[in-house]
């Protein structure tokens, strides 16, 4: 089996409450991409977890995910298929990720695979250099937004301010990772232009990923009839405490 994604992979990432939710929600509309929320986390529970790299921890960390995946979403991953698939290309942390990528986009029908990092823009250079051809979208927003959402959404009701650090250093690195990457794969948003302008945003992302822009990704009333509600949900607003409907200019300032 090939070692690559059929058509490229994707990684959205962005503060909490920073709009990443939205981002993927657009994209998940293509008819061509998948952009996976809380089924992955390849930083946070994957890379480097279990070295040395060896086909009995291999099979451990499958199945690791599966129980966590399971007790928390009430979901499965096909453990055999996809060791089969790391053991026809050689086990390596790549190998790894695309195994599982692939599961999942035979099993909802798409072709081009991302991940909804939230608050992962720190791995974006090692994302970039372990998946040579993959792409990036880094969302940042008005840290007065996400410091109201945050603390309508957080547990904590004395240390969310940790917000406003994020913020800074995820619009930091924004600037930096433009100087970095070329845009063929790197681009940054920003959620206030997502809002205020959805189609030219949408045929941005469609422009990096090298596919058609399609209708669908600017009407979010429809999405509901698309999304399965388990691998891919409507994002949740902490600032109506609903699922949105719409591009909502409410949620800013």
């Amino acid at each position: 089996m090939d070692s690559v994604l059929p058509e490229g992979n994707i990684l959205v990432s962005g503060t909490m409450r920073g709009g990443s939710s939205l981002v993927s929600n657009i994209l998940n509309s293509h008819s061509k991409v998948l952009i996976l929320g809380e089924y992955i986390h390849f930083f946070r529970f994957i890379y480097k977890h279990y070295d040395p790299l060896t086909r009995r921890n291999v099979e451990k960390m499958l199945n690791e995910m599966n129980a966590r995946l399971y007790y928390r979403y009430r979901v499965n991953i096909d453990i055999k298929s996809v060791l089969e698939d790391v053991d026809s290309v050689g086990i390596s942390y790549n190998s790894i990720y695309d195994a599982i990528m692939r599961f999942y986009l035979k099993k909802l029908g798409k072709r081009i695979a991302g991940e909804d990092a939230a608050l992962g823009w720190s791995t974006i250079p090692e994302y970039l250099r372990l998946f040579p051809d993959a792409k990036v979208i880094q969302i940042c927003r008005d840290p007065r937004s996400v410091l109201a959402s945050w603390h309508k959404a957080s547990y904590q009701k004395i240390n969310y301010l940790d917000a406003i650090f994020n913020c800074i250093d995820n619009m930091d690195k924004c600037s930096y990772y433009a100087s970095l990457f070329p845009k063929e794969k790197y681009i940054y948003v920003k959620y206030e232009d997502v809002i205020n302008n959805p189609e030219k945003e949408a045929k941005r992302f469609c422009e990096l990923l090298d596919v058609e822009f399609e209708e669908i990704m600017i009407h979010p009333e429809k999405w509901d009839d698309m999304f399965d509600g388990t691998y891919v949900r409507r994002g949740w607003s902490s600032h109506i405490g609903k699922i949105t409907k719409g591009f909502d200019a409410s949620r800013m300032g």
